[in-house]
């Protein structure tokens, strides 16, 4: 048997072609889902039932949930914004 064989054989269990696809999370819409992507000022707004602009504004007031940078967009982790709003007292708003 040549050396190749016995490597193939004997090594770790690599994907095949056609068991790529079940491995890339990507390819998996509820995979996908898991991944809780950053949010769009859009997605916090619908999610937070506010204008785009009230999130602007707490935002350059300092309030609201925490939001950053990226590149030339701002993005918000939802974990985050989730704590925000149940650590708000009830009954106020920001």
């Amino acid at each position: 048997m040549s050396r190749i064989a016995k490597n193939v054989e004997s090594g770790p269990n690599l994907p095949t072609r056609s068991t790529r696809k079940e491995l890339n999370p990507m390819s998996d819409k509820k995979a996908v889902e898991k991944l809780d992507r950053l949010w769009t000022i859009t997605d916090v707004s619908e999610y937070l039932g506010v204008p785009v602009a009230t999130l602007y504004a707490w935002r350059s007031a300092g309030r609201g949930p925490a939001s950053r940078r990226v590149g030339k967009y701002v993005r918000y982790v939802p974990a985050e914004v989730r704590a925000w709003v149940e650590a708000l007292p009830i009954g106020v708003a920001s």
